[in-house]
């Protein structure tokens, strides 16, 4: 028997909305890697958003090795067309969100959760992580909405003169590198 996952709720919701329109890498910022299709073939240390997951045995911030500054991780994984690892999630603390054709759940006999029938080690629901699933018919994250934003500002900053104040072209100054090398920003 299993227990249903939470919906997604609305304060859990406006916690990364707070992000959408902020900044040039908009609602990515929050995450370590934000992507469309993602595989990850080694430990990865931060925490993701995809919109396809094609497999990865390990991921998650881990405080008492990268010196987190943050509370916890928040990942939104919306298609799983791959593996899933067991140690995934392996944050302090876990906020995750999958998408609503993932088979997600938390087991009534253990408590704990299963992501397409693998045990994830890592995360015990409602002591270090909250649960989420998105409902049918919506998404947590619009991947292709900010894809587009994050083209759009890409495309903006490409346009700025290239002698903003501040800015050292070419790396020949002696405070950053005393063996030069030049970098053309204009392709």
């Amino acid at each position: 028997m299993t227990v249903s996952l939470t919906k997604v709720g609305i304060v859990f919701y406006n916690y990364i909305q707070n992000y959408h329109g902020n900044g040039t890498l908009d609602l990515a910022s929050i995450f370590g890697t934000f992507s469309k299709h993602l595989k990850i073939d080694a430990d990865y240390r931060g925490n993701l958003a995809t919109g396809d997951y094609q497999g990865g045995q390990q991921f998650g911030t881990q405080d008492r090795i990268n010196g987190n500054l943050t509370n916890g991780d928040v990942d939104y994984i919306q298609k799983i067309s791959g593996w899933l690892g067991s140690n995934a999630f392996s944050a302090d603390h876990n906020h995750i969100v999958f998408g609503q054709d993932v088979d997600a759940r938390i087991s009534q006999e253990n408590g704990m959760l299963y992501v397409n029938n693998v045990r994830m080690d890592h995360v015990l629901p409602g002591y270090n992580a909250d649960i989420y699933q998105d409902e049918a018919g919506s998404n947590y994250i619009d991947f292709e909405q900010i894809f587009n934003i994050l083209r759009g500002n890409a495309q903006r900053l490409i346009q700025h003169d290239s002698d903003t104040e501040g800015v050292w072209q070419g790396y020949e100054h002696s405070r950053i590198d005393s063996n030069p090398s030049n970098t053309d920003y204009k392709n």
